[in-house]
């Protein structure tokens, strides 16, 4: 047996036009707030200045994160394949 909703009816939201414009102003406020703080904690620049210093060469000889969260962990292929290969399939995650 399917389990069904009812519909919310037309306009139950909000009861009258004024509670609509109070409840718009609310969410422009809380968009305004969360732009703001996205633009201040912007690391573009930080980002940029990593991906320039960084080496694959002087780091690819070691695990990025956990070998349980790479790439076909698990599977026959991964079993299969050579440390430095398990490696880079960590390096894909």
């Amino acid at each position: 047996m399917l389990k069904t909703h009812k519909a919310p009816e037309k306009g139950s939201q909000f009861s009258t036009p004024s509670e609509k414009v109070v409840h718009g102003r609310k969410n422009l406020k809380l968009m305004d707030v969360n732009y703001r703080r996205n633009t201040e904690s912007d690391y573009t620049e930080k980002i940029e200045q990593l991906y320039k210093n960084f080496d694959y060469s002087s780091n690819s000889d070691y695990y990025w994160g956990e070998p349980e969260l790479s790439l076909l962990y698990g599977t026959p292929l991964y079993e299969a394949a050579s440390p430095s290969q398990q490696k880079a399939l960590n390096h894909l995650y």
